[in-house]
């Protein structure tokens, strides 16, 4: 008969890195835990901002050119959309349209109609704003980006002599 004896010592060796583990796996529950609410609490102070930014009229203009500009240019006689890391250029005439509710203002550029029918269509869309918006904001801010969207596309180029 062998029988087995255990000193402290050993005991605490043997206990001692599955003890540690379970410590150190709380402690990540708990930092983890603490990023979301940290990233939550970003997003939540963001929406706030995009809030009071889209329910006045002077700054959701600006802000909206601003976001438009960063996407969309006017050079060569093509539209330049850059999505992504992803270049675009398409006629100047290419049809745009904005939509507007409560998911949010966006810009579709491209062959939208034909878009359910024809699956080899490409549109590039743009939101615009991370925000639903209601019904009054939409009639404001929708003029807005129709306007800065029609002076990005209007066809104002002077004819090539010939």
């Amino acid at each position: 008969m062998i029988i087995w004896t255990v000193t402290g010592g050993e005991l605490m060796r043997s206990w001692l890195p599955a003890t540690l583990l379970i410590f150190l796996l709380l402690g990540c529950d708990d930092a983890e835990r603490a990023a979301e609410q940290k990233r939550e609490q970003a997003a939540r102070i963001e929406r706030e901002k995009e809030l009071r930014i889209m329910s006045d009229a002077s700054s959701a203009a600006s802000v909206l050119e601003s976001r438009l500009d960063e996407w969309i240019s006017k050079r060569d006689d093509a539209l330049y959309a850059v999505e992504e890391g992803t270049v675009y250029a398409v006629p100047v005439e290419t049809p745009w349209l904005i939509k507007c509710s409560d998911a949010g203002l966006s810009v579709w550029l491209g062959p939208w109609m034909a878009a359910e029918d024809s699956p080899n269509w490409t549109i590039i869309e743009r939101e615009l704003t991370s925000i639903g918006l209601n019904q009054a904001q939409c009639e404001e801010l929708v003029g807005i980006v129709s306007r800065k969207m029609h002076s990005v596309t209007a066809n104002n180029l002077t004819p090539k002599p010939e």
